[in-house]
C-alpha cells in the first residue's frame, strides 16, 4: 500500500515538474534572439534542470530505559519528503527534508524541524574523499536551532572476490556544534580574583554561566561493505561510529561585586560508540528498501548499552521522484 501510494506521488510530481518546464521553455522562446545567445535558459529553468526529489517511508522503533532500569519499546512512522540540488559544478550539494511524524498510539500527525543539509567538495578521488558537510535543524516556533558542522575526510580501498566486491573505509571527521540555544557552564571550581577560594555561602550564591563555545567532537567511523554477486542489488553494511567530545569547563571567578567571569580550564571528554548493521536492496533505479540496526555503546567498548535510546531500528522504503 505505501508503495503504491509513493508511486502515485511520483508521477504527479513528475508531471507537475514537466507543466513548469513546458511553461517556462514557452516564456523562453519568446525572449529577443540576442537575448537567447546570451542566456540559453532562464533562472526559472536553471532550478528545475538541478532539482531533484525524493520521498522517504520510515519505521523507527526506538528501545528505552526508564528511571526503573525496565527496557520500554516506542514506534513511530515518519514520511520524510526531500528536495535537492546540485551547484558549483556539481561540487555542493543542498537538500531539505520535512518530516512528518506519526507516534506510537496516536491518530495525530506532527511536523518535526526541517533538516538542512550541505555538502562541499574539496577532494574527489576514487580511494580518498575531503568533504565540508553541515547540518541544520531549522528553528521553528516551538523548538530552536540545532546543527553542527563536519571536516569529512574517508580513505577507502575496494576489493575484488568470488563472492563480490568488498570496499573497506574510514572516516575521520572533525566537529563543530552549532546550537545557538544557551547552555549551563561546566564549572569546575569558583574562586576569588586573586584565587583564594570562596566560602560555601559566596559559592551557593555565584550567578549561573552560560558556555562560551560550542562543543567539538572527534569522529572515526571504519566500516565494511559487501555487495553479494549471488543477489543484485542487495548490499550488507558494518560498521561503528567512535565519537568523542570535547565540553569546554571553566573556572568561574566571583568579584566582591558579585559579578563573575570565565577563566578556561580545559575540557571535559566522553565516549560514545553507535554500531550500525545495514541491508539495503535496490529494486530498481529510483526505488530501495533497507532496513538499519543502530546499537548505542557508553564508551569505545569499555561498558555495556548506554542508557536512553539503547537500540534505533530503521525500516524504510525510498523512491526517486525526479
Amino acid at each position: 500500500m505505501v508503495y503504491v501510494c509513493l508511486v502515485s506521488f511520483k508521477n504527479s510530481i513528475r508531471r507537475v515538474i514537466y507543466e513548469s518546464k513546458l511553461m517556462l521553455s514557452g516564456v523562453a522562446a519568446g525572449v529577443q534572439a540576442e537575448e537567447v545567445k546570451a542566456v540559453k535558459k532562464t533562472g526559472g529553468q536553471q532550478i528545475l534542470d538541478s532539482l531533484s526529489g525524493s520521498v522517504e517511508a520510515r519505521l523507527q522503533t526506538f528501545s528505552l530505559k526508564d528511571a526503573n532500569g525496565d527496557t520500554q519499546s516506542n514506534r513511530r512512522l515518519a514520511l520524510r519528503p526531500k528536495l535537492a540540488t546540485d551547484l558549483m559544478n556539481g561540487k555542493l550539494n543542498v537538500s531539505i527534508t520535512t518530516p512528518i511524524l506519526n507516534q506510537q498510539h496516536s491518530a495525530k500527525t506532527e511536523r518535526a524541524r526541517p533538516e538542512l543539509e550541505t555538502n562541499l567538495s574539496l577532494i574527489d578521488k576514487e580511494n580518498v574523499t575531503l568533504d565540508i558537510y553541515s547540518f541544520h535543524y531549522l528553528k521553528t516556533t516551538d523548538q530552536a536551532y540545532d546543527g553542527y558542522l563536519d571536516l569529512d575526510l574517508v580513505v577507502k580501498q575496494k576489493l575484488e572476490s568470488a563472492a563480490g566486491p568488498v570496499e573497506l573505509s574510514m572516516l575521520i571527521e572533525p566537529e563543530a556544534n552549532l546550537k545557538t540555544d544557551k547552555v549551563d557552564a561546566a564549572v569546575t571550581r569558583r574562586e576569588r580574583p586573586d584565587g583564594l577560594s570562596l566560602s560555601a555561602e559566596a559559592a551557593e550564591a555565584a550567578p549561573v554561566a552560560e558556555q562560551k563555545e560550542t562543543n567539538k567532537a572527534l569522529n572515526l567511523y571504519p566500516k565494511v561493505d559487501f555487495k553479494p554477486s549471488a543477489v543484485p542489488g542487495l548490499s550488507l553494511a558494518f560498521g561503528a561510529i567512535l565519537a568523542t567530545t570535547y565540553q569546554p569547563k571553566y573556572v568561574q571567578v566571583i568579584s566582591d561585586d558579585g559579578s563573575s567571569s570565565l577563566k578556561d580550564d580545559g575540557y571535559n571528554v566522553s565516549k560514545d560508540t553507535q554500531v550500525r548493521y545495514t541491508v539495503k536492496y535496490q529494486i530498481s533505479p529510483d526505488v530501495s528498501v533497507y532496513n538499519q540496526l543502530r546499537q548505542n555503546i557508553a564508551g569505545h567498548f569499555e561498558a555495556g548499552l548506554s542508557e536512553g535510546p539503547r537500540l534505533d531500528n530503521r525500516t524504510g522504503i525510498t523512491m526517486n521522484l525526479f
